[in-house]
């Protein structure tokens, strides 16, 4: 009976890595999270359109609510005020330029975390960015 060779990984790979969609994500406990999930679900199904679209007039249903400050920059992970809905391609674009740049808004310190000092400043940076 033949039998299939091994797959050899490649040199640069050592035994633990693995690809990149099977990765775990720093925050991946907390967005998988029940109270995360419970969250997300109400603040988007009040909030329906993608903030940064309805801004460019453009009436586009969210898909995603962003954390305006990341949570793994200090951004309150439960306080509405810094909750954006957009969609998948906005939120990707922001994601992007942060990696890059930094956190976008200034913000305020609150005994839940940080959250944007004023909300249209993303509104502001992300509407001028790609339509």
């Amino acid at each position: 009976m033949a039998t299939i060779p091994g797959t050899k990984r490649p040199p640069w790979l050592t035994k633990n890595d693995r690809p990149s969609h099977m990765r775990k994500h720093p925050n991946q406990d907390f967005y998988n999270g029940q109270q995360w999930r419970k969250a997300r679900k109400q603040y988007i199904d009040s909030n329906v359109l993608c903030e940064i679209n309805k801004a460019r007039g453009k009436y586009v249903a969210a898909e995603v609510v962003d954390h305006i400050i990341p949570i793994n920059k200090g951004g309150a992970p439960y306080n509405e005020k810094n909750f954006m809905p957009m969609t998948k391609k906005v939120h990707d674009i922001k994601s992007a330029f942060e990696s890059h740049h930094g956190i976008l808004v200034p913000c305020i310190e609150t005994s839940e975390g940080l959250i944007p000092k004023r909300r249209n400043d993303i509104i502001y940076y992300l509407k001028k960015g790609k339509q």
